[in-house]
């Protein structure tokens, strides 16, 4: 019984992969094809889209090249005498004696 259970259902999964990928076209099967020229004729009036910023988020502005280079970096990194040393491992015990 179990058998068939499973024939059954990787029948139906080898048909819906067939119908996903458009090969039961020619028996008038397949999903529905969504491609842009239809969808670009069924706008209405996109030449009057306009995208502005919202006015409660200011847009942040970056520092050109120039004043990147002419300000001195702030930050500064740790030296040699601020970097604690890493402990070394304590030696094992002698075995045998």
């Amino acid at each position: 019984m179990w058998r068939w259970i499973v024939l059954a259902l990787v029948a139906a999964n080898g048909v819906f992969w067939l119908w996903s990928h458009g090969e039961l076209r020619a028996f008038d099967l397949g999903p529905i094809e969504v491609s842009e020229p239809v969808r670009l004729k069924t706008q209405i009036q996109p030449q009057a889209l306009r995208v502005t910023p919202q006015d409660a988020a200011p847009v942040p502005t970056l520092p050109s090249p120039t004043e990147a280079e002419t300000k001195p970096a702030t930050a500064t990194p740790p030296t040699a005498t601020e970097i604690s040393p890493i402990p070394s491992p304590a030696p094992s015990p002698a075995k045998g004696k």
